[in-house]
């Protein structure tokens, strides 16, 4: 396992969620982001301890034991302003860890970028609303609205039949230069997907027009070679501005779901408010990669 060779950074992340967790000033998304690692790592270091992997039981125990420290401070206390019992908590972090290995499977079956393979999933409900509706889960109360995969379009040949990548054949910094990039990217597509399905039922009155459907975006991407989770990717400039165009696409996106890594090796989600990114407009700086 992963563990066996990451004890010290471990043990300092572990002190590092703690402290997120226990600052009283922390938005919702940090802290509950802090909580779904804390709680992914939770269940690794479980498995290590009982199994013959840990060539140091009593030392991962002990990290253990931390970790339990910090959940139990979320029982009791709550973390920020998730007054939720731990229980309802983990089912909304559950869920969202379901919500990405769906998103990932869209890229593995849809993506044709030989570089980078990205899926992106929204999902939804008229009574959706982040951090209060974890009974959703439960009851089955979500809606995938839309879905996306980065690649060409589908009438052109796919970067997988050309086998070549022209990021990697120019030497394009990550983030940079996206017209001479083939590909769609996730997100855009997700968005078209969504606003085609929302006419096609709005025209058949299958649903009710409804202006700005609020959902989430789940995001995956991982390397086309490696596998491994692309780390701290976010969504680039041009997808940021189609998710903020909610007058033009009635779809209001509380939240993007990213998938990152832990260190002990499990999937955990991260958030990022897209209202951030009007306070911070990247386009007005030189910072417009991702």
């Amino acid at each position: 396992m992963e563990i066996k060779n990451n004890i010290e950074a471990i043990e300092n992340r572990i002190r590092e969620l703690i402290g997120v967790i226990r600052r009283v000033d922390i938005e919702y998304k940090e802290a509950f982001s802090a909580f779904c690692e804390l709680r992914v790592m939770e269940r690794d270091l479980t498995k290590a301890i009982n199994s013959n992997d840990a060539t140091d039981k009593s030392g991962i125990y002990v990290k253990y034991e931390e970790m339990k420290e910090a959940i139990n401070h979320v029982l009791k206390n709550g973390v920020c302003s998730m007054k939720e019992a731990t229980d309802d908590l983990s089912i909304l972090c559950d869920g969202c860890i379901i919500n990405l290995d769906r998103a990932k499977h869209i890229a593995d079956e849809d993506s044709t970028c030989i570089s980078k393979k990205y899926g992106a999933l929204l999902v939804g409900s008229p009574r959706y609303e982040f951090g209060k509706d974890h009974k959703s889960y439960k009851d089955g109360n979500v809606v995938v609205c839309g879905i996306g995969a980065n690649g060409a379009p589908k009438s052109r040949k796919p970067c997988t039949e050309l086998d070549e990548c022209q990021h990697v054949v120019k030497k394009i910094p990550r983030g940079t230069r996206y017209e001479e990039c083939r590909s769609i990217h996730a997100e855009q597509r997700a968005i078209i997907n969504f606003i085609h399905n929302y006419y096609k039922t709005a025209i058949f009155h299958t649903i009710p027009p409804i202006d700005n459907y609020d959902c989430i975006m789940y995001l995956y991407g991982y390397d086309a070679n490696t596998k491994e989770v692309i780390p701290n990717y976010s969504p680039c400039t041009l997808c940021k501005r189609m998710i903020l165009d909610k007058e033009n696409n009635n779809l209001n996106i509380l939240f993007i779901c990213v998938a990152r890594k832990a260190l002990t090796g499990s999937i955990y989600p991260i958030f990022i408010d897209p209202k951030s990114w009007i306070i911070n407009d990247d386009t007005l700086t030189d910072n417009v990669g991702y």
